[in-house]
């Protein structure tokens, strides 16, 4: 024991130990076959390697094709031994790697009854080689270690396909305790005798839905990594759909360090399919091929699935029926046994979809939903709640819950399907736990304004949604939103009464105000009639976000409260504001610029607002709303379209301080022709600038469209028009009133002779625009132009020269609108 704790091992400590006769002498390690008796069959023969298994210079060796080679190991008298750690190591690791295993190292007690250690090779050498195995094994001995060594010679070919390339399964299972591994599927590049394309023996049984394989190179392989493409599955059979996933489904390199390859089987009917898995290398054309068979087992309705919104195909977790019948989490009660699927009480509902994993469609009646317990009430919707066809797009189910009680209720649902001349039912069922309130059916549901993950209520039964509750409010209200509508609604058939509610804000950001109906209190009202609404605005003052919290009174002990959060993003010129004509203060819709930003319909780029072009002139008005002050400049104004200029006026061209006192910004559009023109007007303010556009719709003067104007309207278009006539304009309009008199008089004649003069007289009459005849609006005893009177006004009118016709429309303005 001396000599072999001081030399560390080796054939000279086992040696001496048996030539002391101590309980190392008992000990053997022998092949699978050897000759009793015969040392030279031994690997260690009464505690000493024989010179055949010498762990210096072996001379048994081991054929190039054996991976494992198996010893025995036992004592032949005395008491048991106990071994320590047991090792193995290998000469040339870059060409031969080695490892240990087996009922003999997992047993530290060396008995008289032989228990094996398998000796596992892996030869990743690129060329033919010989190395040393060398396993170490410490034995106890007066709780001393004393170690026996022994080795032998390996053969590696080096005719490995693609030394090193391995493909292994997640989950290592030995056959035979250790001799023959399933581990690889692929080893040195090669296919394993259990995966070979042509006739492969392993199998996978019906209730495994997926595989883990993982794609490397070994660790101390000469080739340090080789490149690889994505795999391709391919099935024997349409009833298995193969999908694959992980790091190595979209290809790469291998490496060292294994990269995972799933493999997810959904089944759509009963049977074997062989799958056969191709692996293009960059290197070989045909890459590597391996298969396996895989059993699939479908129920009454092959292909009819419902899974749930979080859904993987093939992974049974995420269905809650498959192929027709339910699975284990939505199994139908049995006896005691509740199916272990359950509905928090936090949802107000829960969504399932129908789909067929295969080309069929079915068709099915509207599903039953049922509820165990009459404290959950439910109710079913989405487009698969009145029933249809189910192909393989999927159809929403919606199963929503209304709790009045506290509870745990079992739900059932019933999807019946026409399979061939009769109906299959497909359930599943789940449980539902429900919480008690205080004020059971009263709701608040959410308006267009906004929304919010956890569902469409903001109160259920009279207590705040996941999203809403008032310590952890996750429900926002992003920045562009100015306001947000919310409905007060009893979901059971009482009534009932609340006072006014209140709105406060966690932070100065943000004012709100109450709005709508139910702004100074009400009845919410049974499901079947109408809702009341509750209006909440909001007007930010600065960036930042705040939590806004609405409570409302129910009765004179409970209320209902909620929270959310809003967003605020305030321009860069805090209380300078653009108002439109018609202005309601904090609604947004109302004002062009609010806190130096312009408004989503009035921003410069999008220009989504539109002036008519019935609006001949536009005025904004410019005011300071906030407590900094700061100095107004002489705006300027940008038109897209030469057809059409824009005069400026009002006082806000005067430079200055602007305060509360709004100041006006008058814009007069001139349009030379039928054109859209788009508008930016530039603000200078001692704080910046601010650029706010919109797009302007024009039409010039015409005939056509003086019966839609209003006088003062036609007048301002009749003064742009003579404003842009010269003194040829002048002198063209004589000539042609000259030829248009003398028209005029022979058209004369022919009326004062035809049988109808008097029916003329009469309508020149009462239709002849000058001062002294004309009609006074409001005055009664004449008649009013008639519909063929003015349209004889309009021929006359057409005649006239543009000089006449500005006379004229002077005249228009003093006697009659012409709206």
């Amino acid at each position: 024991r001396a000599v072999a704790k001081r030399s560390g091992g080796g054939g000279a400590a086992t040696t001496a130990a048996a030539a002391a006769g101590g309980p190392l002498a008992t000990l053997q390690i022998t092949p699978e076959s050897f000759v009793e008796g015969d040392s030279n069959t031994y690997a260690v023969f009464n505690g000493t390697a024989t010179r055949a298994y010498d762990p210096m210079k072996p001379s048994a060796m081991v054929h190039s094709r054996t991976e494992v080679v198996a010893f025995l190991m036992q004592v032949t008298s005395g008491a048991n031994l106990v071994h320590g750690p047991v090792t193995v190591s290998s000469s040339d690791p870059t060409a031969c790697t080695a490892s240990i295993d087996g009922p003999a190292i997992k047993q530290r007690a060396i008995k008289h009854i032989a228990r094996q250690m398998f000796v596992k090779t892996d030869c990743i050498a690129t060329k033919e080689t010989w190395v040393t195995i060398t396993t170490r094994i410490e034995i106890l001995v007066d709780r001393v270690h004393t170690p026996i060594s022994f080795g032998f010679k390996k053969k590696c070919a080096g005719d490995a396909v693609v030394p090193g390339f391995e493909i292994t399964l997640g989950a290592i299972a030995d056959s035979d305790s250790g001799r023959g591994s399933t581990a690889h599927i692929v080893h040195n590049g090669e296919t394993t005798s259990a995966y070979t394309p042509d006739d492969p023996s392993a199998r996978i049984t019906y209730d495994t839905a997926d595989v883990h394989t993982y794609v490397a190179m070994a660790n101390a392989s000469s080739i340090p990594s080789h490149k690889f493409e994505a795999p391709v599955a391919e099935s024997s059979a349409s009833f298995v759909r193969v999908i694959m996933s992980g790091p190595a489904a979209r290809g790469g390199e291998a490496t060292a360090k294994p990269q995972l390859l799933v493999f997810k089987f959904d089944c759509s009917g009963s049977g074997t399919a062989k799958v056969t898995i191709t692996l293009p290398l960059s290197d070989r054309a045909a890459g590597i091929k391996f298969s396996f068979l895989k059993e699939c087992k479908a129920g009454e309705i092959p292909g009819f699935d419902v899974t749930l919104s979080s859904y993987e195909p093939g992974v049974r977790a995420s269905y809650a029926v498959k192929n027709g019948e339910a699975t284990s989490a939505y199994h139908a009660p049995k006896g005691a046994e509740l199916p272990l699927a359950v509905t928090r009480e936090a949802q107000s509902k829960t969504s399932f979809y129908l789909q067929m994993s295969t080309f069929n469609s079915l068709e099915f009646e509207p599903p039953i939903v049922r509820s165990s317990d009459a404290f959950c009430l439910v109710t079913s919707a989405g487009d698969a709640a009145s029933g249809g066809w189910v192909d393989d797009i999927s159809s929403q189910l919606i199963v929503n819950f209304n709790c009045v009680n506290s509870g745990t209720a079992l739900i059932t649902v019933v999807v019946p399907l026409q399979v061939q001349d009769r109906v299959i039912n497909a359930s599943f069922a789940f449980r539902k736990e429900c919480r008690w309130t205080s004020t059971p059916g009263f709701d608040v549901t959410l308006g267009a304004w906004i929304k919010s993950e956890g569902g469409t209520y903001a109160v259920r039964n009279g207590a705040a949604s996941r999203d809403f509750t008032l310590w952890d409010a996750k429900a926002v209200v992003r920045a562009r939103q100015y306001s947000s509508m919310f409905y007060l609604q009893m979901s059971t058939s009482a009534e009932q009464l609340f006072e006014w509610p209140t709105a406060e804000s966690s932070d100065s950001v943000v004012k709100v105000t109450l709005g709508g109906p139910a702004a100074k209190g009400g009845t919410a009202k049974p499901a079947s009639e109408k809702p009341i609404a509750l209006v909440v605005n909001y007007e930010c003052m600065k960036t930042g976000t705040a939590v806004i919290t609405v409570t409302i009174p129910l009765g004179p002990w409970n209320e209902a409260a909620f929270s959310f959060q809003k967003e605020c993003q305030v321009g860069e010129i805090p209380g300078f504001d653009v108002t439109l004509g018609a202005w309601v203060p904090g609604d947004y819709h109302s004002y062009a610029v609010k806190n130096g930003a312009p408004t989503d319909a009035y921003d410069a780029a999008l220009h989504v607002a539109i002036i008519r072009a019935g609006t001949p002139s536009y005025t904004f008005y410019l005011m300071n709303s906030g407590e900094s002050s700061f100095a107004l400049d002489r705006p300027s104004i940008e038109v897209s379209n030469p057809a059409v200029t824009v005069n400026v006026s009002g006082d806000a061209l005067t430079p200055g301080p602007l305060g509360q006192q709004a100041k006006s910004l008058v814009l007069d559009f001139n349009c030379a022709m039928r054109a859209k023109t788009d508008v930016i007007v530039y603000l200078r303010v001692s704080s910046g600038t601010v650029a706010f556009g919109f797009r302007k719709d024009c039409k010039p003067l015409t005939i056509h469209n003086q019966e839609a104007d209003t006088p003062h309207e036609v007048l301002r278009q009749a003064e742009r028009i003579t404003s842009r006539d010269g003194a040829s304009g002048r002198f063209s309009s004589v000539v042609l009133g000259i030829l248009i008199g003398i028209f005029l008089s022979a058209l004369y004649n022919k009326f004062s002779s035809s049988p109808t003069a008097k029916g003329y007289q009469r309508a020149k009459k009462t239709t002849d625009l000058r001062p002294d005849t004309a009609v006074q609006p409001g005055t009664t005893g004449s008649p009013l132009p008639t519909r063929q009177d003015k349209r004889l006004i309009c021929a006359l009118t057409l005649l006239c020269s543009r000089a006449q016709l500005e006379a004229r429309c002077q005249r228009a303005k003093k006697t009659t609108d012409l709206r």
